[in-house]
């Protein structure tokens, strides 16, 4: 239909007009869907406690921890259910400090990589190139990565489409998402990337004890289980 991607809009006019004209929905999983199935692959989950250390300042003064700012506003949202309330709590567990250091101390133990992050600020912070809007040297960036002449690339976009990166066998994602869609369209960008002749190793970093766990779990539900671990 044109207009429309192939990710079934949720909300929306473009929602509404799915649903009064073709309500007939038909669904596969990822491992059955032309893409997906032509690469082998094994998904870790590592499992980040988020820090207590009281280091972040309030407003009225005093401090409190990464672990209590993000239960106070999961908290809050679920009493409001509220879309911002939300959009907060996503934006807490993606920019986790936690998270993004253990990402790092991840790929920097690899010979080649690809680092998804979320924001331009976590790309320019990474201490590796970068591929990003922002970034002037995106575009050598990413051929110097494609050419295997740069070991680790981190970005925050989707690289070219149809391009496969030499010696790549690693992803390493900061991030899932609420939506299931979304994280598993950008894990399967990350398989695409990777040679027909190489085992896809994807690590998804999560933080344990918040509602990080259940948009993860939700994001794989998709994929074939026997290949995914928790680390």
């Amino acid at each position: 239909i044109k207009g429309l991607s192939g990710t079934m809009p949720l909300r929306g006019y473009k929602q509404r007009y799915i649903s009064n004209i073709c309500p007939i929905v038909y669904t596969k999983k990822l491992d059955e869907t032309i893409g997906y199935t032509s690469k082998d692959y094994r998904i870790y989950v590592h499992m980040v406690e988020p820090s207590y250390i009281k280091n972040i300042p309030l407003k009225k003064g005093g401090f409190w921890s990464e672990l209590a700012k993000i239960n106070f506003f999961t908290r809050l949202y679920e009493k409001s259910s509220n879309f911002k309330d939300l959009i907060t709590v996503i934006r807490l567990i993606s920019g986790s400090p936690s998270k993004f250091n253990y990402a790092l101390d991840l790929i920097n133990k690899l010979k080649k990589g690809f680092l998804f992050l979320e924001t331009i600020d976590q790309c320019d912070r990474s201490g590796h190139p970068s591929y990003h809007g922002k970034n002037p040297d995106s575009s050598e960036n990413l051929e110097l990565f494609l050419k295997g002449e740069i070991e680790i690339l981190a970005s925050i976009n989707q690289l070219k489409a149809g391009i496969t990166v030499k010696n790549l066998d690693t992803v390493v994602l900061l991030h899932s998402y609420s939506s299931n869609n979304k994280a598993a369209q950008k894990i399967g960008r990350c398989l695409n990337y990777i040679g027909d002749d190489q085992i896809a190793q994807i690590h998804i970093v999560c933080l344990a004890g918040t509602m990080d766990e259940k948009w993860t779990e939700n994001c794989l539900k998709e994929f074939d289980q026997t290949k995914i671990t928790y680390v």
